[in-house]
């Protein structure tokens, strides 16, 4: 019992001090059971907006390309592959990230745990570099 104890502490304290964005549903019935401060700076949302919410109301993988797939995988507890998608943001805006899911056991609960990435600063490059090529003269021959 101990040494399960100390495993799961161990978990608790780097899934919180962790700055990559990252939640944990719960499979039994789709609801959040962890949020860490990275996805919480990353979204603006506050903890009290994602624990106990179902991945219908918080829906991390919209826009997915192979959102049936993923969520096929999500409902059996398999290892969702890294996809792009679109959060729904507290204020209503939308953010483009990379979202991947792994299955976890948490204390004896079958769990998915998200990780994201931010697409934004990506994104706002490659708008400034297709932006600077359009501008740019093409050049002669």
């Amino acid at each position: 019992m101990t040494e399960r104890f100390t495993a799961e502490e161990r978990f608790e304290r780097t899934f919180n001090a962790n700055p990559a964005p990252a939640i944990i549903c719960r499979l039994s019935d789709l609801r959040y059971v962890k949020v860490n401060q990275g996805f919480l700076e990353m979204t603006g949302y506050v903890r009290e907006d994602i624990i106990g919410r179902s991945t219908y109301e918080v829906d991390v993988l919209e826009g997915a390309a192979n959102k049936e797939a993923a969520i096929a995988s999500l409902r059996e507890g398999r290892t969702i592959p890294q996809t792009e998608a679109t959060l729904r943001l507290p204020d209503g805006s939308a953010q483009s990230v990379m979202v991947a899911g792994q299955p976890i056991e948490l204390g004896k609960e079958n769990c998915m745990l998200f990780t994201f990435m931010d697409m934004g600063p990506r994104k706002k490059a490659e708008d400034a570099l297709r932006q600077s090529e359009e501008r740019s003269p093409a050049p002669s021959a």
